[in-house]
């Protein structure tokens, strides 16, 4: 019988211990270690916010895209991709962690359009910087915050088009203040509408211009018919309508200069083979969408080409001849 009784309690003991040894066995454990894409230029995203909201943990993207998260609890957990850019969709994956190290490749993809977003700040004060010709320097402001400068593509013939695409984004002809009518003319010379619009009430002048440099803006500056569109500046003596100057040093040639213009997205407008020591063989050009930044910017920026002999953005004498105003 004792027999018996100590087979009994040795049986029990090693029963409790197994039982003791698998209610103390730690939980399974996994990690995940991911990258975050651009999916249409497959390029790595820096900065991006991940989360996993019952493990409750972040992390933000690397140079090279790369997030880590260690010590998470398996099961399902929901993943959120926030990027800092606001062209991105937000991403919300539900994702099964399992134990171990899992390895993740996630792909943000663009938000299908903008619209009613500030592509610049039309409360900058920018200079306008010259390389010879002049040393007139001059910090200039926009005028007015409820208007916008425009110049149509040369497709458009008639203000017929013109006429239904303001109406299109609930915009007005600015009028001459002297009473001339509806500010919108046509070049002769180079063949193009351009105008003054005024922007609806609560509306910024911004959302109307061209995205430069900006990809999947979908607003008035975007659309086929709108080579430029940017803000007014100048106070009425004075205009600038999206025209750059230019003399390149003599050793240049012009393959040379037409790849240079092609790579900033300028239009020859035409070359003056002047003799005269100031204006001699100048070029003009203009400011067109497939340009990577802002008229005022890009001038900051391409002075510094060394091909560059003297520079400027065109400063129209008597600008809009009246000052502009919405009714």
């Amino acid at each position: 019988m004792t027999r018996i009784r100590l087979d009994i309690f040795l049986f029990l003991c090693f029963f409790i211990l197994i039982i003791s040894c698998e209610a103390t066995e730690p939980d399974p454990i996994g990690q995940i270690s991911g990258v975050v894409m651009d999916d249409s230029l497959k390029i790595p995203m820096n900065g991006a916010f991940i989360n996993l909201s019952i493990n409750q943990v972040a992390d933000t993207t690397d140079s090279l895209g790369s997030f880590y998260f260690d010590s998470l609890t398996v099961g399902f957990d929901t993943l959120t991709i926030i990027s800092t850019s606001e062209i991105y969709d937000t991403l919300n994956n539900v994702i099964d962690i399992q134990k171990g190290l899992q390895e993740i490749n996630i792909s943000l993809k663009w938000l299908p359009c903008f619209d009613d977003r500030p592509t610049e700040d039309t409360t900058r004060q920018y200079v306008s910087t010259k390389i010879g010709f002049d040393n007139d320097y001059r910090v200039l402001q926009p005028v007015n915050l409820n208007y916008f400068y425009v110049r149509f593509d040369t497709s458009v013939t008639d203000t017929k088009r013109i006429d239904s695409l303001i109406h299109e984004y609930n915009l007005t002809f600015a009028v001459n203040s002297s009473g001339g009518g509806e500010y919108i003319y046509f070049s002769e010379r180079d063949h193009y509408y351009y105008t003054i619009l005024c922007v609806p009430e609560g509306k910024r002048p911004e959302i109307y211009f061209t995205p430069y440099g900006k990809k999947n803006f979908c607003n008035f500056g975007s659309e086929p018919m709108v080579d430029y569109s940017f803000a007014v500046f100048g106070d009425g003596v004075a205009g600038i309508f999206g025209d750059l100057l230019f003399t390149f040093n003599d050793s240049v040639t012009h393959e040379t200069i037409y790849k240079f213009f092609d790579q900033y997205g300028l239009r020859l407008i035409y070359f003056d083979k002047s003799t005269s020591d100031l204006w001699k063989d100048l070029w003009v050009v203009l400011v067109t969408p497939k340009s990577p930044m802002n008229i005022m910017d890009l001038m900051e920026y391409i002075k510094r080409e060394d091909i560059i002999n003297q520079a400027k953005i065109s400063v129209v004498g008597g600008g809009f001849g009246n000052v502009p105003k919405c009714q």
